[in-house]
């Protein structure tokens, strides 16, 4: 009786060291490959570098054309990705290698408007 209970006692002690193999992705964030449920940040999506391990998340798989981007909190650059508002006008180059300077330029495009609007 007593190796019994030492035994389910080791093996209770064991069972707590063991992590579960899936964690859910934050789906506000974070984007979960299909295929190997890797979570990536959303950010990476359609920016023309693979970061699920299949790529998963650039085209073909990805419409990046018709990505959806909240415009409340994200940019849209030319070749579909979306990028957080913050990282614009931040003088990095954050938008896709087809027009890596994308979200600068238009940083630099709203500046002039916006010195323009006040002498008329």
């Amino acid at each position: 009786m007593i190796y019994h209970s030492l035994f389910i006692a080791f093996l209770l002690l064991l069972l707590s060291f063991i992590q579960p193999s899936y964690q859910a992705c934050n789906k506000v964030y974070q984007y979960e490959c299909p295929k190997s449920r890797e979570c990536i940040g959303k950010a990476w999506i359609c920016d023309n570098e693979p970061d699920c391990s299949d790529g998963e998340d650039e085209e073909p798989f990805m419409n990046c054309k018709e990505l959806k981007c909240n415009p409340q909190t994200q940019f849209k650059c030319q070749h579909g990705q979306c990028i957080p508002l913050n990282w614009l006008c931040d003088g990095f180059k954050d938008c896709p290698i087809y027009n890596d300077d994308e979200d600068e330029t238009m940083c630099r495009n709203m500046r002039q408007r916006k010195r323009n609007t006040r002498f008329n």
